[in-house]
C-alpha cells in the first residue's frame, strides 16, 4: 500500500471533505433506454477541489402502462375506456352462445399487462 503524500496529509489533517460516492435515482423515460445515464452533477466543497456530491439519475426505460379490464364490458364502453387510458384499440369478432353480442369476451394482452396496443 502507497503511503500518502505530503499533501494529502495536510489536507487530511485540515479536514478536507472525502470524495462522495455517488447517489443513483432512477427515472422512467420515453426517449433514453434503460440503464443509460439521463443526467448527473456534481458539487465541489468549498474551497477544495474535491468533489463532494455526486447525483446519477439512470432511465428506468420506458414506464409500463397498466391496461384496465374491458371483458365482460360493452364494446362502445370498452373502446372508450381503453383509448382514454391512451391505448390504440383493434377489435376482432368471435361468435359466442354464452355472450351477448357487442359484450368483449377477451382482450390480449390482459388486464394489468403493459403495452400500448390493445385487441378485443
Amino acid at each position: 500500500m502507497e503511503s500518502p503524500t505530503f499533501r494529502e496529509r495536510q489536507a487530511q489533517a485540515r479536514g478536507a471533505p472525502q470524495a462522495a460516492s455517488p447517489e443513483v435515482t432512477t427515472q422512467y423515460s420515453e426517449s433514453v433506454k434503460k440503464g443509460r445515464v439521463i443526467a448527473q452533477s456534481s458539487r465541489r466543497a468549498r474551497g477544495w477541489s474535491t468533489i463532494r456530491a455526486v447525483k446519477i439519475t439512470v432511465s428506468g426505460g420506458r414506464e409500463a402502462d397498466r391496461r384496465p379490464q374491458v371483458v365482460g364490458m360493452w364494446k362502445n364502453d370498452a373502446v372508450s375506456k381503453l383509448e382514454n387510458a391512451g391505448f390504440t384499440v383493434s377489435i376482432g369478432k368471435e361468435a359466442s352462445d354464452s355472450v351477448a353480442k357487442d359484450a368483449v369476451i377477451s382482450q390480449d394482452p390482459e388486464e394489468g399487462e403493459s403495452g400500448h396496443d390493445t385487441t378485443m
